[in-house]
């Protein structure tokens, strides 16, 4: 008896291991991701932190990132590299989420809410209206600017 009893934990422990080896499902594990920043031209960026989630059609996003080249003032700031494409395509109620940008050379904290459509996100001060932050207010982003922000939404 005492023989079938350590085969059997021999084999679970076996089994066990097997199952560690494959790769676990994505779904509900955060993961690394590479946010791209548009301002008129391509504007580098250096990723302190991006990672997401999702569960289900949820896609929880998170991320910190510091300018390291100039966008051109007048035009709307944008996220892209998403990591998941949202579809809402039309910027919505169907994403949620907040952001801090530090202007350096003011220096000026904004703050407002992230909106997306498929595969960007536009950021939008408090109680203004337009297209997004880069253009109302007029703001050019510059090396050492730090752009912070959460989003969910349906993928």
């Amino acid at each position: 008896m005492a023989n079938i009893l350590e085969d059997l934990i021999t084999q679970v422990d076996r089994l066990q291991r097997q199952v560690d080896a494959l790769k676990r499902p994505e779904v509900g594990r955060w993961k690394s991701w590479t946010p791209t920043v548009t301002q008129g031209v391509a504007v580098t960026v250096t990723v302190d932190y991006a990672r997401y989630f999702s569960l289900g059609k949820l896609v929880f996003l998170l991320a910190h990132l510091t300018v390291t080249s100039a966008g051109t003032g007048g035009t709307v700031i944008t996220i892209g590299g998403l990591p998941l494409t949202n579809i809402n395509s039309t910027g919505n109620s169907k994403t949620s989420g907040t952001f801090g940008l530090r202007d350096a050379s003011i220096p000026t904290n904004y703050t407002g809410s992230v909106h997306g459509g498929a595969t960007t996100l536009a950021m939008r001060t408090d109680n203004t209206a337009g297209s997004g932050i880069g253009q109302i207010p007029n703001l050019a982003l510059a090396s050492g600017d730090t752009i912070g922000f959460t989003l969910a939404y349906e993928r």
